[in-house]
């Protein structure tokens, strides 16, 4: 299956990238009946704290050398501000790469929103 091969391939150029552990968590069309030629795939990364500038680009840089023909979204979830979406991801998403730690630390980070979201 095609998108059971990105998700390796992704997978693997994030951990290449990246000098840290962190969560890999795929969302959106990639994993539903829907994906098809034109669709992007959407990725998220969180780890113990926001992706720096350089990381980011060492990202992206793993992906240009990948041989996808599609657009890879990347998304870090520190910089999700939305409980909803956040909240979609992890129900919804494919987490190719978990860490009891760092999951723990996405929960308590959407329930920080939900509280923000409930006083606001």
């Amino acid at each position: 299956m095609e998108g059971r091969r990105y998700l390796e391939l992704i997978g693997k150029a994030i951990e290449k990238a990246l000098d840290r552990e962190c969560l890999v968590v795929f969302f959106g069309s990639i994993l539903r009946q829907d994906f098809g030629r034109g669709s992007d795939i959407d990725v998220a990364v969180f780890c113990s704290k926001p992706l720096k500038g350089h990381e980011y680009g060492r990202i992206l840089s793993e992906f240009e050398k990948l041989p996808i023909l599609r657009d890879i979204d990347l998304v870090d979830l520190w910089c999700v501000n939305s409980p909803e979406f956040l909240s979609k991801i992890l129900e919804e998403g494919f987490i190719w790469k978990s860490s009891e730690g760092l999951m723990n630390l996405l929960k308590e980070r959407l329930e920080d929103l939900r509280r923000l979201e409930t006083k606001a």
